[in-house]
């Protein structure tokens, strides 16, 4: 009997920490095999270069919730895992209809600006995976909508110098197809944070966000033989997140539908045009569970588009809930 109720509060606390910890989303993907790095937003050189800095990311509609949820924090991986000292670090976020960035910042955003984080005298020490940065004001995303985060930051030295810090860029190879990050960047004293217009844009940064109220999709691939993600001959895993002991259902398909799709009796909207389901089941305590997909060795799979949605059943409350997507190509 002790056992059982050893187990029992185990589980219970195994099932309160996941849905601590929040579901999470990946942009593009998750895997920490990425090319290139960049040291907007988050980073900074010796000497102090890009020391101050302004930086919009666009992440599109499809790859964040269908309902609203609450954003909690973002996760980034700098390959050289430096400790950045920030004299102040804001990030803001809002949700939007454009489907691109402008260079001048202010007008990106069609609603005021939420404020996520805004710290002072901040270290963060970037580990060899995915560090978490949390939000002390999370942010109520309305749900089927593109989401704007911005970057203000200022690093200051420590010990009279500055780290090598980058932050992971989008994918290998790049994914041309979706929005890049707009930024302006400078060196101590430009007063860069402040800009006006952003001067450069580029392939966004790879980044995770974190959510709570929602179930989430994502998935990884990393880099073959042949140097590329989703390689043929390669494989993509597929993870669904939400309440442990929901069912669950994947699928997946090669397009969206140009408009989500509302379903009666569903939370949130399909957005995958003519599904196919590859994995169902219960989630477990870790309130995760994954499945993985080969590539098949067929050079004609070079260039299909793949996307991944959802579906969770709430086995008390009843209630059916679709996720996000994630989505990729097949490369050589």
């Amino acid at each position: 009997m002790h056992t059982t109720l050893a187990i029992s509060c185990a589980a219970l606390a195994a099932a309160a920490l996941a849905a601590q910890n929040g579901a999470l989303t990946a942009h593009p993907q998750e895997t920490l095999q990425n090319s290139s790095g960049n040291i907007a937003p988050l980073g900074v050189l010796p000497g102090g270069i890009g020391a101050e800095g302004r930086v919009m990311l666009l992440v599109p509609r499809e790859e964040v919730p269908t309902v609203p949820a609450v954003l909690t924090a973002i996760e980034v991986y700098c390959p050289s895992g430096a400790t950045v000292h920030y004299a102040s670090l804001q990030m803001n976020a809002a949700a939007t209809s454009a489907t691109g960035l402008n260079l001048a910042f202010l007008p990106n955003y069609q609603q005021g600006p939420w404020p996520l984080l805004s710290a002072t005298n901040l270290t963060v020490a970037f580990g060899a995976g995915w560090t978490r940065i949390p939000f002390n004001n999370p942010y109520p995303f309305p749900g089927n909508s593109n989401l704007l985060i911005e970057f203000l930051k200022v690093v200051q030295p420590v010990s009279g110098g500055f780290p090598f810090a980058t932050t992971s860029t989008s994918s290998s190879p790049p994914r041309i197809d979706r929005p890049p990050m707009v930024y302006a960047f400078g060196n101590p004293g430009s007063g860069a944070s402040n800009a006006a217009f952003g001067t450069t844009y580029a392939t966004s940064i790879a980044f995770r966000l974190v959510w709570d109220n929602t179930p989430t999709i994502r998935h990884r691939s990393d880099v073959g033989l042949s140097g590329n993600q989703y390689n043929l001959g390669g494989n993509v895993t597929v993870t669904l997140q939400g309440a442990p002991g929901q069912a669950y259902v994947m699928a997946a398909g090669s397009s969206y539908l140009p408009f989500g799709l509302p379903l009666p009796g569903i939370d949130g909207e399909l957005r995958l045009d003519a599904p196919t389901t590859f994995a169902s089941g219960l989630l477990g305590l870790s309130g995760a569970e994954s499945a993985t997909i080969a590539i098949p060795s067929v050079p004609a799979l070079v260039g299909i588009f793949l996307a991944y949605q959802g579906v969770t059943y709430d086995l008390g409350s009843q209630a059916l809930t679709l996720t996000n997507c994630s989505d990729h190509f097949v490369n050589l």
